[in-house]
């Protein structure tokens, strides 16, 4: 099975739905990711466009990830199962390489948090003010897809916290938070992805976290909000997490 052979939607129907495929089987589905590489197995290389993520997985070989990437420049960072970052290594020895660790949090008991200024993104005054404050947030996932729930968290009229489902699946919602730099340390984040997990994401879905293992705020969030490690892969970046840009 080629690339060309098959489309972005049934490559995606070709994964399993798994933790860590939960945000590249989405973006397939919605067209924005595309198959370099297919095989059974499952196996394959695909990019995020034009953000230049991949993903590497199964049995794929140094020679495949050359003919898929080049010399890797026009991909931000690659994500690999196990099987697939020794094909990684070996083709691309001088990149960076870290781990990160998948979570999952089945259906279970509500989580005690104080909801005051939480709430769904819902209106346009809503998303102006997310809007106004995008550059503050670390992340530019809250702003790409709309479409998904985002929490919000305020104090009086300003944004300080929020949290997003920012891909689904048949059983999985996937969940990522940012805090304004000076409001962190104060417990906004834990409140307002527990407040997401309660009312953004389906009560028949598991929700999903990811952080590198580097990165113990993120381990420990995650620990608090009541994920389970699940999943590890292996994550390759041209330069060091502390030489990137925040």
């Amino acid at each position: 099975m080629t690339a060309a052979s098959i489309s972005a939607a049934d490559a995606a129907n070709h994964l399993p739905d798994t933790p860590w495929l939960v945000f590249l089987r989405w973006c397939l589905r919605e067209g924005r990711a595309v198959p370099l590489l297919v095989r059974d197995g499952p196996a394959g290389i695909f990019r995020l466009e034009p953000h230049g993520t991949v993903w590497a997985l199964g049995a794929i070989g140094a020679a495949d990830v050359t003919r898929a990437l080049g010399d890797g420049r026009s991909s931000a960072e690659i994500r690999a199962d196990e099987p697939a970052a020794e094909a990684v290594r070996a083709a691309l020895p001088d990149w960076y390489e870290s781990a990160a660790v998948v979570h999952d949090r089945p259906p279970s008991a509500p989580l005690a948090y104080d909801p005051s200024g939480l709430k769904l993104m819902e209106s346009e005054s809503d998303r102006r003010a997310v809007n106004w404050l995008s550059y503050r947030f670390r992340s530019t996932a809250f702003f790409a897809y709309p479409a998904l729930p985002v929490a919000l968290c305020f104090d009086g009229q300003e944004v300080i916290s929020l949290a997003t489902q920012y891909a689904v699946t048949e059983r999985y919602g996937e969940v990522s938070i940012d805090t304004v730099a000076w409001r962190r340390r104060e417990g906004h984040g834990f409140r307002t992805a527990a407040f997401l997990i309660e009312r953004g994401i389906p009560v028949s879905a598991a929700a999903v976290w990811t952080a590198e293992e580097h990165n113990q705020a993120s381990l420990q969030l995650a620990d608090r909000l009541g994920f389970r490690p699940v999943e590890r892969f292996a994550l390759f970046r041209r330069a060091a997490p502390d030489a990137l840009p925040a």
